[in-house]
C-alpha cells in the first residue's frame, strides 16, 4: 500500500520524505520492516513527544509526562493568576492617583 502510494505521489510531481515517515502499530499487528522504494521504514513508539502505547500494557513513561506537562500547566496558571492580581492592583492604584490628582487640582482653584 505504501509502495503504491509512494508511485502515485511520484506521478503527479509529489515525493514521500522516507526519513520523515514512520511506522506505529498496537499489539494486534506483529512488527516487521517496512519497505517503501528502497528505503526501511523506522518503527517508533512516540509521536511530536507522545508516547503511544497503542494497546500495551506499559503506561508509566506517558502518565510521568502527563503529570509532569500538568504541574508546568498549574505553575503556568498560577503565575497568569499572580500577573493578573498585580495587572488589577496597579490599575486600581493608578485610579486612585488620579483621581486625588483631580481632587487636589479642584482645591486649588
Amino acid at each position: 500500500m505504501l509502495n503504491h502510494l509512494s508511485r502515485v505521489s511520484q506521478q503527479v510531481g509529489l515525493c514521500m520524505n522516507m526519513s520523515k515517515t514512520k511506522i506505529m502499530s498496537n499489539t494486534h499487528v506483529p512488527f516487521h520492516t517496512v519497505i517503501v522504494g528502497s528505503s526501511a521504514l523506522e518503527i517508533v513508539d512516540e509521536y511530536l513527544g507522545h508516547t503511544v502505547q497503542l494497546g500495551r500494557s506499559n503506561f508509566e513513561k506517558e502518565v510521568n509526562r502527563r503529570i509532569q506537562l500538568g504541574n508546568i500547566e498549574t505553575s503556568a496558571s498560577d503565575d497568569s493568576r499572580i500577573g493578573n492580581v498585580l495587572a488589577y492592583y496597579e490599575s486600581h492604584r493608578i485610579r486612585r492617583l488620579r483621581i486625588t490628582q483631580r481632587a487636589m487640582e479642584i482645591a486649588m482653584l
